[in-house]
């Protein structure tokens, strides 16, 4: 506990307004919050903190995994606006992964980096995120904030024409959704590898 903090002073109305001040600044901001460092000319420039310890670390920045999970809540979250407020996160239905689509949901998006799986960029979404249409977004969205030139690793929701499009300035590299019908054909058949005629590049 830190100087001058008392038990008293950790109460149910002072976290709720950590909370509230959470909220109100952003959490994938303060993700990457920002430290300013004022410079001779008096301009100030963002220092990451989770770019900082990167660099202080020396971690190594090949690889980038990027997967989503959703989070189930309890009660009816029912919204009061018909349209959410910017920066709201709508608690909706969706697609669960632990299971539960009876509840309502929000989302998690994170990407860690190869050298020990350190998270270096999270967001939170609306509980019916599609992934399929999110995920080459926040891939172009970490290259841009991180200078990223590694390989770009997701699951099969990157796959799609669209996403093939809209990633050719990035290394990537994803698997065939079985639900495409050449993809569920050649699992089940026995073939022959030959090697590639293609040049690996870097």
């Amino acid at each position: 506990m830190g100087f001058g903090i008392k038990p008293e002073h950790l109460n149910d109305d002072r976290l709720g307004n950590v909370l509230d001040e959470l909220y109100e600044a952003g959490l994938s901001e303060l993700f990457l919050a920002a430290a300013f460092e004022w410079e001779a000319s008096h301009s100030k420039r963002a220092l990451e903190i989770s770019l900082q310890a990167a660099h202080r670390f020396e971690m190594k920045l090949e690889t980038a995994h990027l997967d989503s999970t959703s989070f189930h809540v309890d009660g009816k979250y029912e919204a009061t606006t018909e349209t959410p407020e910017p920066g709201m996160i709508e608690i909706t239905y969706g697609y669960s992964r632990d299971h539960r689509p009876d509840l309502k949901q929000f989302v998690m998006n994170l990407i860690c980096v190869g050298d020990g799986d350190i998270p270096v960029l999270m967001e939170i979404a609306p509980g019916n995120q599609s992934d399929k249409t999110k995920f080459a977004s926040l891939l172009q969205e970490f290259k841009q904030q991180w200078t990223f030139e590694g390989l770009c690793i997701a699951d099969g929701a990157l796959y799609s024409a669209d996403n093939i499009n809209a990633m050719t300035n990035l290394q990537w590299l994803t698997r065939v959704p079985l639900s495409i019908k050449e993809a569920s054909t050649l699992v089940n058949e026995v073939i022959e590898l030959k090697p590639s005629a293609l040049k690996a590049t870097r």
